[in-house]
């Protein structure tokens, strides 16, 4: 009775060996992601997505970008502090805080919006957007024409901006030149 015992223990070790490397082998298959048009989902359903899901900062940020252009700030800043302060990798960190700087430019914090503006061109010295910021700030308050100036150029130069963010960067740098 143990011999029994003792094949058809390796039988069906055996077997369930087979079946984990046969079922390994067939779903060893990358899948490919479908990219989803964020323009039909409306913010609600994004933030339920985000609820369920609190580290998918490319849906957080794209969800806080979204309050930021409807000027709701107070549903944007508490989505950038979520990303500045859990982004391990460093890809959405350095833009969530230059939008927590703009935010706080736009709230009459100037000094506060440059703390976190110069903070994101740190992590990520090319950062268009950061760049962009501190350029239009420098502009703006009359704190340096000159560097704000070179900086814009800098950015208007880069590949990185589509037709509508250089025609705006332009305009800066047209009303600010002498």
């Amino acid at each position: 009775m143990k011999v029994n015992a003792w094949i058809s223990a390796i039988f069906i070790s055996t077997l369930v060996c087979i079946l984990l490397f046969f079922g390994m082998v067939n779903n060893s298959q990358p899948i490919e992601s479908t990219p989803i048009n964020l323009d039909s989902v409306t913010n609600k359903q994004m933030e339920e997505v985000v609820q369920k899901n609190p580290d998918v900062l490319g849906m957080r940020l794209s969800l806080a970008n979204r309050y930021l252009a409807e000027s709701d700030f107070s549903s944007a800043l508490k989505h950038f502090v979520y990303i500045a302060s859990n982004d391990q990798t460093g890809e959405f960190k350095p833009n969530a805080l230059a939008q927590i700087g703009w935010m706080s430019y736009e709230s009459g914090e100037t000094m506060l919006a440059l703390d976190y503006i110069k903070e994101s061109i740190r992590l990520k010295p090319d950062n268009i957007l950061g760049n962009t910021y501190l350029g239009i700030i420098l502009l703006e308050q009359d704190l340096d024409i000159e560097e704000g100036l070179e900086i814009l150029k800098i950015v208007l130069s880069s590949s990185e901006i589509n037709s509508n963010e250089k025609e705006i960067v332009s305009k800066y740098i047209d009303r600010y030149e002498k």
